[in-house]
């Protein structure tokens, strides 16, 4: 049996990015835009995806949330949320990833 990782949860509460990697074809994030100035966009984001633009897997959700502003109306309040594929897991083996899997931000 392997011993937990310690850092695998920041000090803000969330998990590290490289910690969703084994899972990275079944989940993704959703990021969405948030707060008063919010006007609800919301976009999904691959884990991969996520890793690449943090330059570390070692970024935590918090810090991904900290980093992205909304493509829409500009505003820095986002919300992540790691969204499971909740498809039966039949269909999974059958129609493979979801494509927000694989979801890359627009340049």
């Amino acid at each position: 049996m392997t011993e937990p990782d310690p850092d695998a949860i920041d000090p803000d509460g969330t998990l590290r990015l490289r910690r969703h990697l084994p899972f990275a074809d079944a989940v993704w994030l959703s990021v969405g835009c948030s707060g008063l100035a919010g006007c609800g966009h919301a976009a999904p984001i691959g884990i991969r995806a996520a890793i690449r633009l943090m330059e570390a897997g070692e970024a935590t959700v918090g810090d991904l949330e900290r980093r992205l502003r909304c493509r829409q109306c500009g505003n820095h309040q986002v919300g992540v949320m790691v969204q499971p594929d909740t498809r039966p897991h039949e269909t999974q083996k059958r129609d493979g990833p979801r494509p927000e899997t694989r979801a890359e931000l627009a340049d």
